[in-house]
């Protein structure tokens, strides 16, 4: 979709999705389908085939696309549930 996300993301590819997180600041995520829940301090996305669930300090959309979001804060974690591996 587009041309810097194959430098931004090179490998890091999970099945329908792919994100980097750069320096803890910030997390780009391509392949989503909704938020699901937004506050500063937690923000749940809906993937395809599971949730990512990104927690951390002063969280907020940074960019936001139909296939494309940029979230940023101090990143502390980011987990996957129910991901399916390929």
């Amino acid at each position: 979709m587009f041309d810097f996300f194959d430098e931004i993301f090179g490998e890091i590819k999970r099945g329908n999705y792919r994100y980097q997180v750069d320096s803890g600041k910030q997390i780009a995520i391509e392949g989503y389908r909704n938020i699901l829940k937004i506050d500063n301090k937690n923000i749940v996305i809906k993937l395809f085939d599971g949730e990512l669930i990104i927690e951390g300090d002063n969280l907020r959309v940074k960019e936001l696309g139909t296939n494309t979001i940029i979230i940023c804060g101090n990143i502390k974690s980011v987990c996957e549930a129910g991901v399916k591996n390929d």
